[in-house]
Parts: structure tokens; C-alpha cells; sequence
């Protein structure tokens, strides 16, 4: 019986390892990165993508590579050594499908499984998500530290576009 219980713990144990090393190589593949997105421009044909910090923010430019490490929360400051406070927008947002495919290079599902893991490990939570262009520009007009995306240039003098360099 006992030997019964210490085989199919073993068995459990490879199958859980195999589940994970197959979710790993199907959910955590870099999606395509289209040659059509203008990084510097932040325009992708006719889809516009505006990255906006805090008006009174010294960052007013960065790169795509450090834009998507602040998204995905690997660092937590701006190159200025500003604190970062990075805010996406729902996952069902045009916007946020063209930021997750040309800065984080990672479809929805991708990130869902990313988000699960630093969850579960505890190291951190997805950035806060906000249902539109509006109240992205609300939020980092009111917090310093913030940056987020919008689909349409901001009339609002509160927050600034920054270049977002290759």
C-alpha cells in the first residue's frame, strides 16, 4: 500500500512537471512582431498608440525594450530613478491588443500566464487597468509617477507623450 502511494505521488509529480513544461513552450512563445509598427512614431498604419507620462515627469523619451520591462514590472523605476506607476487598459481594448503585440511582444494569453506565475510566486501583481483613454489620462494626470497608453493624442496639458525610441 505504502509503495502504491509513493508511485503515484511520483507519477503526479511528472505529470504536473510535463503540464508545466508544455504551458511553458505553447502559452509562453513570443508572438510575431510586425515590421509595419514605427516605434519612434508610435504609429502601426492606421492604429494610433500614444505612450503618456506626467506632465511634471522629466522622462520624454525611452526605449520600447524599457517601456515593455516597466509594464511587465522587471524594473520599477524610470531611467530618471522616478518611482514607476505603470496603468494598461481592459484586455478587450484595440489599444491594448496593439501595445501587448509591439511592446510586450505577448498576445492576451500569453500575458495571462505571465500575470498568473509573478502572482502566484508573490512577486507582483499587473499593472492596474483602467476601461478607457479617458481615465488613463485622468489617472496619470493626478499621479507624478505614472505612465500608460492611449489610443488618440491627449488634449489634456496635464500629461505628455514621450518617444518611444527602437
Amino acid at each position: 500500500m505504502r509503495q502504491q502511494k509513493k508511485h503515484l505521488t511520483r507519477l503526479l509529480g511528472l505529470m504536473l512537471w510535463f503540464g508545466t513544461v508544455f504551458l511553458a513552450n505553447y502559452v509562453g512563445a513570443e508572438s510575431d512582431v510586425s515590421a509595419e509598427f514605427d516605434v519612434g512614431t508610435g504609429t502601426r498604419l492606421n492604429n494610433e498608440l500614444f505612450i503618456i507620462v506626467n506632465v511634471n515627469n522629466s522622462i520624454d523619451h525611452m526605449s520600447v525594450n524599457q517601456l515593455g520591462r516597466i509594464f511587465s514590472k522587471k524594473v520599477k523605476k524610470f531611467d530618471n530613478e522616478m518611482a514607476s506607476l505603470p496603468v494598461a487598459q481592459k484586455s478587450s481594448r484595440a489599444v491594448t491588443a496593439n501595445f501587448n503585440k509591439h511592446v510586450l511582444k505577448k498576445n492576451e494569453q500569453q500575458l495571462k500566464y505571465y500575470w498568473a506565475r509573478k502572482m502566484f510566486s508573490g512577486s507582483s501583481k499587473p499593472p492596474k487597468s483602467l476601461a478607457s483613454d479617458m481615465e488613463v489620462i485622468k489617472f496619470v494626470a493626478s499621479v507624478k509617477n505614472a505612465v500608460g497608453y492611449i489610443s488618440q493624442k491627449p488634449k489634456n496639458k496635464k500629461v505628455k507623450v514621450i518617444t518611444i525610441e527602437p
